[in-house]
């Protein structure tokens, strides 16, 4: 009898070593799985918004410049014309060259941060980048809240307003879309936000896992920092995708 305890001690401490190391070995391993995601979320934030600067800063350099060296150049000639005509000519190059480098500081600064983000809120900067989008693509874009209580803090509605880009660009290059809905709703402790296209199936998570690109990375960085879970939805077509955010504001 006394062996048989002796071995049945021995199995189960061998047996609790083993879970005790294979939780500690699981643990580890899933420490090192975050820590290489949380990096890889950095890094395509980081892509991302350099990506953005050097678009900003080649359009400053591109076009306000351009603009601004144009009319020092009318300037200069009116200084030292005195043909009537000609400083008529000029005035008029000067006025078309003064209003391209507002238009093109309007559409930095829209880039930059919408105004109407701030002005109007989330639900409105999205109607009209659909409504520009649609005018420049031909592709509908349809855009529904159906909680006019809902306030989302500019702080979520530019990363949210930052996402939808994101999946309408996808859409547009990659999902040979018809039609693109984005419908947002909520209660007391959170905000959805469904994402519904008519075009090429495709698995986010899958394509998250294998894409070089910072597109997909960029989207999930931005659900990190603003707290956001994604679901992607089994349909017969097209693709529908779902954000959940906690904690939204309402209005009492």
């Amino acid at each position: 009898m006394i062996p048989v305890f002796w071995i049945g001690t021995f199995i189960m401490l061998f047996l609790a070593v083993s879970l005790i190391l294979l939780v500690m070995f699981y643990q580890r391993n899933l420490h090192r799985y975050k820590l290489h995601e949380s990096e890889l979320l950095l890094k395509a934030s980081l892509e991302s918004e350099r990506l953005e600067r050097v678009r900003i800063a080649n359009e400053l350099h591109d076009g306000l410049q351009g603009d601004l060296n144009a009319i020092k150049n009318f300037v200069y000639i009116l200084t030292k014309s005195h043909d009537q005509n000609d400083m008529v000519f000029v005035l008029k190059e000067t006025k078309t060259a003064v209003e391209a480098a507002i238009e093109t500081t309007r559409l930095l600064s829209q880039k930059l941060m919408p105004p109407l983000l701030e002005q109007e809120g989330c639900g409105v900067a999205i109607e009209k980048y659909f409504l520009n989008l649609e005018k420049a693509t031909g592709v509908k874009f349809i855009f529904k809240s159906l909680d006019n209580d809902i306030k989302i803090p500019i702080s979520k509605g530019y990363e949210l307003y930052r996402i939808i880009q994101e999946f309408t660009t996808n859409a547009i290059k990659h999902g040979l879309i018809n039609e693109f809905m984005v419908v947002i709703y909520g209660d007391t402790t959170q905000i959805i936000v469904e994402l519904i296209d008519d075009g090429i199936k495709f698995d986010f998570f899958e394509c998250y896992k294998l894409s070089q690109g910072s597109g997909l990375r960029n989207i999930q960085s931005r659900l990190k920092f603003i707290k956001g879970g994604l679901i992607q939805r089994s349909v017969l077509n097209g693709n529908h995708f779902e954000i959940r955010i906690l904690n939204p504001l309402k209005n009492d």
